[in-house]
């Protein structure tokens, strides 16, 4: 399951991912930034990951699609999780370009919204 909401922050989403994502979280994340956002307004995000368990292929795939659909819109995006994988991932994304990425522990939550604010 994926919630996404508007932070108290401008051009500043929290994504919430507990458990299974499926396609339909997938498609409801881009009606929601097409709605907020449209296609060409910047926007960073706060992505707090609980577990990730049973996510299938197809919905890793929608989400990639979704991603760089989307990519010249995004700025930052801060995860956080105490998940070792995370933090790999983290790296890889940040050498791509036009987005600044960096992984934080749970317990960092707040430094993680600060440095997306900077």
């Amino acid at each position: 399951m994926m919630k996404i909401e508007e932070s108290r922050y401008p051009n500043t989403v929290y994504i919430e991912m507990d458990g299974e994502l499926s396609e339909s979280d997938v498609r409801n994340a881009e009606a929601f930034i097409n709605d907020k956002y449209g296609g060409n307004q910047k926007l960073s995000g706060l992505i707090y990951i609980k577990d990730l368990e049973g996510t299938d292929a197809d919905a890793f795939l929608s989400g990639s699609a979704v991603d760089l659909k989307h990519w010249k819109q995004y700025k930052k995006f801060a995860f956080v999780s105490n998940q070792p994988w995370v933090d790999l991932g983290s790296s890889v994304i940040n050498w791509l370009p036009g987005i600044e990425v960096q992984h934080f522990d749970k317990a960092e939550i707040n430094k993680a919204w600060e440095w997306i604010q900077r």
